[in-house]
């Protein structure tokens, strides 16, 4: 169970990560990070922007393991007994 919880947060990770680089490389070109008032305002959007789309890609991922049969319960089967 810990090595499938493992592998979800490690998955999560790399989600959100995925995100965050593709909202900076959006604001680096449009030049947010021009003037430290402009790089103080990019950074908020970013922080916001990383949140809603992180949950959204969260929900896409949950409908994904959703249509695969996962209803939220890890099942153990003990191969030693």
């Amino acid at each position: 169970m810990l090595i499938d919880l493992l592998l979800l947060m490690y998955r999560f990770i790399f989600l959100f990560l995925d995100v965050l680089t593709q909202l900076q490389l959006a604001q680096r070109a449009r030049g947010g990070y021009r003037t430290r008032q402009r790089w103080m305002y990019s950074t908020g959007l970013l922080v916001s922007q990383l949140m809603v789309r992180s949950l959204q890609r969260y929900q896409q991922f949950s409908l994904g393991l959703a249509a695969r049969g996962f209803n939220g319960n890890f099942h153990l089967y003990s191969w030693l007994a």
